[in-house]
């Protein structure tokens, strides 16, 4: 059997919370070496392509932002394309209402505006979000970012967005 591209999944495959996973970014070289185009994906909603790719270049992956993709920003493509007036409420994080708002999308903290409501990892999360959050459900679209519980840290896992958007929904 032949592949012709590769998609790889970064977060607990490539790297496990800030240390690359040995032999990683040397397999990532010789899939190119092979001749196959390579996509990095990751769960993680909390930076932009072109964030991971800096860091990932950190770790020792050449990688380009357009050879990455994010739950953050496939999230934004779609609101920006399904929801572009919408005003939107959020329960995540710096680097997601970033990439929405570079979409185009209305933010808006007011719970009773909201039309959309996204959720997603937000280590700030507490009982007055959360409540906002309900509220703004009533009559909102629901969208999440990623339905993963857990993320794959150094030494043990740690909540993702999965615990946020099961609280929330």
């Amino acid at each position: 059997m032949t592949f012709g591209n590769v998609i790889l999944d970064v977060d607990g495959t490539l790297v496990r919370g800030d240390e690359p996973i040995p032999g990683a970014a040397d397999a990532v070289e010789r899939l190119r070496e092979a001749g196959r185009d390579v996509l990095l994906f990751s769960n993680n909603p909390t930076r932009a392509p072109v964030d991971y790719a800096d860091w990932l270049a950190e770790l020792g992956f050449a990688v380009a932002p357009e050879e990455i993709l994010t739950c953050g920003a496939v999230t934004a493509d779609y609101l920006a394309a399904e929801f572009p007036v919408s005003p939107t409420f959020v329960v995540g994080e710096r680097g997601l209402r970033a990439l929405l708002r570079d979409r185009g999308i209305d933010l808006t903290s007011d719970p009773d505006a909201a039309e959309v409501v996204v959720a997603s990892i937000d280590r700030e999360f507490d009982y007055d979000r959360l409540r906002d959050a309900l509220w703004a459900l009533d009559g909102a679209t629901f969208v999440a970012t990623d339905p993963d519980r857990t993320i794959p840290a150094v030494d043990r896992p740690v909540p993702g967005s999965g615990a946020i958007v099961a609280a929330v929904g």
